[in-house]
């Protein structure tokens, strides 16, 4: 397993880097914002080229947020202010989420979160 940062810049961003990486892989997954560049046809052509989406509505903030139990906010933008009060960094700062987050925390969230669930199940943690 590779995983690989797309450094964000919009879902359309995402998915492409996705496709570009799927040469020389059996399955490649995305895991995106819906807040900049989300489409139905960003949507079909991640599906066309078997990408795996995973879709974090507005953005991964909210859904951290909403992991750690905190309901999320309406905007992207009101998520990654509140992420940044409850978690003092960044959501993609490097071992953050490790830090913050446990497995317990995960397996607790992923009954009531199905892009949670999508995604443990991706990378094969069952439920």
């Amino acid at each position: 397993m590779t995983i690989a940062n797309a450094r964000g810049k919009g879902a359309k961003n995402v998915i492409n880097q996705a496709i570009a990486l799927a040469r020389g892989y059996n399955a490649v997954g995305a895991l995106f914002d819906t807040d900049t560049d989300w489409s139905t046809e960003v949507e079909r052509r991640g599906r066309k080229n078997g990408i795996l989406m995973f879709a974090a509505a507005p953005c991964l903030e909210g859904l951290l947020l909403d992991i750690a139990g905190r309901r999320p906010l309406d905007t992207a933008a009101a998520n990654k202010q509140a992420f940044l009060r409850q978690f003092n960094g960044h959501a993609h700062e490097e071992k953050l989420i490790a830090r913050h987050f446990s497995k317990e925390m995960f397996d607790l969230a992923r009954s009531r979160i199905d892009t949670l669930n999508a995604l443990l199940d991706a990378f094969g943690h069952q439920s």
